[in-house]
């Protein structure tokens, strides 16, 4: 697990994964949360911003992560050295970030509505592919949350009532599939699996999903 800190830190934690048995199942009581305490350390990786961390992303299977800040800048690490391979200043606040599921491109919503598209197959060079504003009045990019099958993207706001679907297909120009309007603001998004197709799942201000 990595986490960014207010002060521009990123430490990782190794979370163990924990698997049960039916038995063991039936046996919980459901009235009580069980509860697992972790014994292995905080692990600093070193101080990566001048400000707070917005938001960390691993690349695909390698050993390199990307991560956006307060301090307008979205950067490019190598984990196992704290190598910094290139840097991106915003003239924004990026407030929200994604990745595609190989991590070549990565997807940078700002504070004012902003939405760019970098490929960073050539992680010392991102290239800029696309930038977008999906939301008007400057409501910021809240959320940007790619399927893992590499066909979607969903983009929201938490000062809107509407969040949009875009393509991950470079093909066709990460072209705009459409909008879906809620009875609320969107708090947060999702994907869950229905007959083998990710479908969005949405949480409204309301409390309705």
């Amino acid at each position: 697990m990595l986490i960014g800190t207010s002060n521009g830190v990123l430490s990782l934690l190794n979370v163990p994964a924990e698997k049960f048995t039916d038995d063991e199942e039936e046996e919980d009581n459901p009235d009580k949360e069980k509860q697992q305490i972790l014994e292995n350390p905080l692990q600093t990786i070193g101080r990566f911003h001048t400000a707070r961390v917005n938001g960390v992303k691993p690349l695909g299977q390698s050993t390199q992560m990307v991560s956006i800040s307060s301090d307008h800048t979205v950067a490019i690490w190598e984990v196992t050295n704290n190598q910094q391979l290139s840097c991106i200043t915003m003239p924004v606040e990026p407030i929200s970030i994604d990745v595609s599921r190989e991590g070549s491109v990565m997807f940078i919503g700002t504070v004012v509505g902003t939405f760019r598209i970098y490929d960073i197959t050539n992680r010392q060079k991102p290239r800029l592919i696309k930038q977008l504003k999906f939301f008007e009045d400057e409501k910021p990019v809240s959320q940007i949350l790619s399927s893992e099958d590499g066909k979607m993207v969903l983009i929201s706001s938490k000062r809107s009532d509407t969040f949009f679907v875009m393509s991950q297909d470079p093909s066709n120009g990460y072209d705009i599939m459409g909008q879906i309007k809620g009875n609320g603001y969107i708090l947060s998004l999702g994907f869950y699996q229905h007959e083998n197709r990710p479908v969005a799942l949405a949480v409204l201000s309301n409390n309705l999903v």
